[in-house]
């Protein structure tokens, strides 16, 4: 990969194709990480020298954190400069979002006067730096308003509105990535519109300010719920990928480096009934950028392979089978590998539950669930994000609780190994 991305989704953790990034702490002279801050809820790529297999993920003793006012989605980044990861949350019913700064133990703390304002309805956000002053930004979209707020970011865990914000819209903006679309050096905006069943592309002049594209819209499937961005042909430019759940398919359109974009050949591309969520990821280890998405309907999880020649095709024994109702997907080496995993959030909220699912890969594309998956978490989850919040060198995560107004902090339990 050549420039940050960010994915609405969460994280890509992975050991390759690092091309930018700052140092984290060792942890116990066995962890060599490095962290590449990017543009669709942060993609951080870290390389693990000894491996952190995951055995289960257990409460933080403060979780879960109450805030109240239905928290949907989530973004990582470091908020107030202090190389820990924080967490940003959409509060849909509040029309807010909420910073919580970590304290690199498995804690947070409410950020000094958050929450922050933004559109009616908050669903999705991400985070990156859209004014260039190198301090995180956050792009929230709120479907009431069909909307895009900016907040820029002050480097101390503070927000303000961008001069300009909001930015309107198509119908029912549910997902939101940032990424370099034109190749200008800034950071632009693509919006998957679930009601108007179209991307909108907004282009960064670098300052927190947004124009829309030439053809700022961009016709895709029915309602689609999920974006990702990547190079899925291989010219270097930024592609996108949307997950349609009403279609049960993946719209692939291919950029020209300049803002615009046309269907992929052979796009749309089935996958299971009712796709929620998109993320890439290389998951054949052959450097191209594939796609999973989790199907809400057929309980399991597609995984698309780019076939380097501009298509996809599914992955040997794709679908595979997770918990009910899988939403929320991360990318993520839970077995310290070097290949990318998953991590997939299930809407399974019998007795006030919700479950885990971790899928490790195995061979060219295939997977197989990590020991002990499902995990069952204590919270029912909406949307899930992973990082390291304990600083243990081991994979945590962190889920939006909407029925019980709470965030989950969830620590990985590692058995380390060489």
């Amino acid at each position: 990969m050549s420039e940050q991305e960010r994915v609405s989704s969460g994280f890509r953790i992975v050991a390759r194709r690092v091309e930018a990034f700052s140092p984290l702490a060792a942890v116990a002279g066995a962890l060599a990480a490095l962290f590449w801050l990017s543009s669709s809820n942060l993609i951080r790529e870290v390389t693990v020298v000894s491996g952190c297999k995951l055995s289960s993920f257990r409460p933080a003793s403060s979780s879960p954190l109450p805030l109240g006012g239905g928290p949907i989605t989530l973004a990582v980044d470091d908020f107030n400069g202090d190389g820990l990861n924080d967490l940003a949350i959409a509060i849909q019913g509040t029309g807010n979002v909420s910073i919580l700064l970590g304290n690199g133990h498995g804690g947070f703390v409410g950020a000094p006067h958050s929450p922050f304002s933004v559109g009616n309805g908050p669903l999705s956000l991400t985070a990156g730096d859209l004014n260039g002053d190198r301090h995180p930004d956050l792009a929230v979209t709120s479907v009431a308003s069909n909307s895009v707020s900016i907040l820029l970011g002050r480097g101390d865990g503070e927000f303000e509105p961008a001069p300009h914000s909001p930015i309107n819209v198509g119908r029912g903006p549910d997902s939101i990535v940032t990424s370099d679309l034109n190749a200008d050096g800034n950071l632009d905006l693509a919006v998957a519109n679930s009601d108007s069943n179209n991307v909108d592309v907004l282009l960064g002049d670098g300052t927190g300010d947004f124009k829309r594209a030439d053809r700022a819209s961009f016709r895709v499937g029915a309602a689609p719920w999920s974006i990702a961005v990547g190079d899925f042909n291989g010219d270097g430019r930024r592609d996108i990928a949307v997950a349609n759940h009403n279609s049960s398919n993946v719209s692939v359109l291919y950029g020209n480096g300049r803002g615009d974009f046309e269907a992929a050949p052979g796009s749309p591309f089935a996958v299971g009934t009712s796709p929620g969520w998109i993320v890439a990821g290389d998951f054949n280890d052959d450097g191209r950028d594939d796609l999973a998405t989790t199907n809400n309907i057929s309980n399991s999880v597609s995984v698309l392979l780019n076939d380097g020649k501009g298509g996809f095709r599914e992955a040997p024994h794709s679908p595979f089978a997770v918990g009910r109702g899988p939403y929320s997907i991360v990318v993520g080496d839970f077995n310290s590998d070097g290949y990318d995993d998953l991590a997939i959030a299930d809407l399974n909220k019998m007795n006030g539950r919700s479950e885990i699912s971790v899928l490790l890969r195995k061979d060219s594309g295939g997977f197989e669930p990590a020991p002990l998956s499902p995990f069952i978490v204590p919270d029912p989850s909406d949307s899930i994000v992973v990082g390291d919040f304990n600083g243990d060198g081991g994979l945590d995560v962190a889920t939006a609780n909407f029925d019980t107004d709470t965030v989950s902090i969830l620590l990985g339990r590692c058995s380390w190994s060489n």
